[in-house]
C-alpha cells in the first residue's frame, strides 16, 4: 500500500512538473508570437538592408580575389595582402572605442556620437567604393619594373576599416529598438558575406591563372569593374536604409515604443519583478556566474587557434592549394567557403554544443583538414589527383567543410563561454578572435611573401 502511494505521488509530481513545463513553454511561445505580430515588416526589412554593409567590402575583395589574381601584379600573393590589410583595419574599432570613452567621460551621452559615426562610416564607404570602381586596376611602379597595386590596397584598407568599425557600432544602435530587429541586423550581416560570393560565382572564373602583361583576360561574364559597381550599390542601399530608419515615422514609432517599455520596466512598481521570474527566465548578473578559469583558458585557446586558420591563414594560402587544380577550383573554393561560414554559424545556434570536449573534437577534425590543405600548398607539382575531377572536388569540399566547421565552432565557443562566465568571458573570447586572426594573417603574409615554402 505504501509503495502504491509513493508511486502515485511520484506520478503526481511528474504530472505537475510536466504541466508547469508545458505552461512555461506555451507562455514563451505566445510571447514570441506577440513579438512577431508587433514587428513592422518594413522596419524589419530596413534593418536587414542596413546590416548588408557590415562585411560586404572586405568579403567582396576576398570573393573577387580569384579574378584579381589573374589581373593584378601580386598574382598568387594577393590574398595574403588582402587578409593582412583587413586585420590591420581593426585599428578602426580601437580608435572609436577610445573616442567613445572620452565622450562618455565628458558628455555622458554617446547615442548621438554613434549615429554621427555610423553616418560618417557609410558616407566614407560609399565614396571609397566609387574610387575603387575607378582605380582598382591602377598599378604603381616602385623601382625598376616592380609594380604594386597600391591604390587597390589603400582603398581596400579604407573599406576594411569601415567594416571592422561597423561591428562595434551597429549592434548598440539597433539595441535601442525592440529585440526582433537585432535578428534582422544579424540576417543582414550574414547576407553581407553571402551576396558578394554569389555575385562572384555568377561572374565566373578567369581564363588564366596569373598576371600577364598584354594578354587580355577571358572567360568572365562581366569585368571586375561591374562587380565593384554592385558592391557600391549594396553600400548605397544600406546608407538609404539607415536614413529611413532614423527619419521614417513608422520606424521611429518602434523606437518610441521601446523607450516606453523601458521606462515602464524601470518604474518603482516593477523594480522587484525579477524576484517573481522562474530561474530559467531570470538574467544572471555578472557576479552570479561561477568563474571557471580552466574552461575560459580552453575557450580562448580554441578561439585563437581556430581564428588564426579560419579567418586568415587558409585564405592567404588558398591560391597555392586551389589554382593547381584550375582557376574554377580557386573561385568555387573561396566563395563556397565564405558562404559555408554563416551556414555553420546558423547550425551552431540551432544545434548547440553541450560540452567542451565536443569543441576540441571538432577543432581536431578542422586542424586535420588544415594540415592536408597546407601540405598541398607546400607540395611541388604534380599535386595529388591534379588534373582530375576528383582532385578538384576534394579541394572544394574540404575547404568548404572547413568553413562550415569554423562557423559552427565560433558560435559553439560563444554559447559555452556565455554559459560559464557571461559577458566577461565573451569579451575575452572576442579579444582571442582578434588576436588569433592577426597572428594567422601576419604569419601567412611573412611566409608567402618572404619565403619560398608555398609552391604552385
Amino acid at each position: 500500500m505504501i509503495m502504491l502511494e509513493s508511486r502515485f505521488s511520484s506520478v503526481q509530481e511528474f504530472s505537475s512538473s510536466f504541466k508547469a513545463f508545458v505552461n512555461e513553454k506555451s507562455t514563451e511561445f505566445k510571447e514570441k508570437c506577440n513579438q512577431i505580430k508587433s514587428v513592422s515588416f518594413i522596419a524589419y526589412l530596413l534593418f536587414i538592408l542596413f546590416g548588408l554593409v557590415s562585411w560586404t567590402a572586405a568579403n567582396g575583395a576576398l570573393s573577387e580575389s580569384p579574378v584579381l589574381t589573374a589581373i593584378l601584379p601580386e598574382c598568387y600573393k594577393l590574398t595574403s595582402y588582402i587578409v593582412i590589410i583587413v586585420q590591420c583595419a581593426n585599428i578602426g574599432p580601437l580608435a572609436y572605442l577610445l573616442v567613445w570613452a572620452v565622450v562618455k567621460l565628458i558628455w555622458k551621452k554617446t547615442h548621438y556620437l554613434d549615429i554621427a559615426v555610423i553616418y560618417c562610416i557609410l558616407c566614407f564607404a560609399f565614396i571609397t567604393s566609387i574610387f575603387i570602381i575607378i582605380f582598382w586596376s591602377q598599378e604603381v611602379v616602385i623601382y625598376d619594373d616592380v609594380t604594386v597595386s597600391i591604390p587597390f590596397f589603400i582603398l581596400t584598407g579604407c573599406l576594411a576599416v569601415c567594416d571592422c568599425t561597423s561591428t562595434v557600432l551597429f549592434l548598440p544602435f539597433v539595441a535601442l529598438y525592440p529585440t526582433p530587429y537585432i535578428s534582422a541586423l544579424y540576417v543582414g550581416e550574414g547576407l553581407s558575406g553571402v551576396l558578394p560570393s554569389l555575385w562572384a560565382l555568377v561572374q565566373g572564373s578567369a581564363s588564366r591563372e596569373c598576371h600577364q602583361t598584354g594578354n587580355p583576360i577571358k572567360g568572365l561574364r562581366f569585368s571586375p569593374t561591374i562587380y565593384f559597381i554592385v558592391i557600391t550599390v549594396i553600400t548605397t542601399i544600406s546608407f538609404i536604409a539607415f536614413t529611413l530608419i532614423l527619419f521614417l515615422p513608422l520606424v521611429r514609432r518602434e523606437r518610441n515604443h521601446m523607450t516606453t517599455i523601458t521606462v515602464f520596466k524601470n518604474s518603482p512598481e516593477t523594480e522587484n519583478t525579477s524576484e517573481t521570474l522562474v530561474p530559467s527566465q531570470r538574467v544572471l548578473q555578472p557576479g552570479e556566474y561561477k568563474t571557471n578559469y580552466v574552461a575560459l583558458v580552453q575557450y580562448i585557446c580554441i578561439q585563437v587557434i581556430l581564428c588564426a586558420f579560419a579567418n586568415s591563414f587558409l585564405y592567404s594560402i588558398a591560391p597555392y592549394f586551389t589554382i593547381p587544380y584550375g582557376s574554377s577550383t580557386f573561385l568555387l573554393s573561396i566563395n563556397l567557403t565564405l558562404i559555408a561560414v554563416p551556414i555553420g554559424s546558423f547550425l551552431g545556434g540551432v544545434i548547440k554544443p553541450r560540452a567542451t570536449l565536443s569543441l576540441w573534437c571538432m577543432l581536431a577534425t578542422y586542424l586535420l583538414i588544415c594540415i592536408w590543405l597546407i601540405f598541398l600548398s607546400v607540395l611541388i607539382e604534380p599535386k595529388p589527383l591534379e588534373g582530375s575531377l576528383i582532385g578538384e572536388l576534394h579541394v572544394i569540399v574540404l575547404f568548404s567543410l572547413s568553413g562550415l566547421i569554423a562557423g559552427y565552432l565560433k558560435v559553439g565557443v560563444g554559447v559555452l563561454a556565455k554559459k560559464e562566465g557571461g559577458p566577461t568571458f565573451l569579451l575575452l573570447i572576442a579579444l582571442g578572435t582578434q588576436l588569433g586572426s592577426f597572428i594567422g594573417g601576419l604569419v601567412a603574409f611573412l611566409l608567402v611573401n618572404y619565403t619560398l615554402i608555398f609552391k604552385v
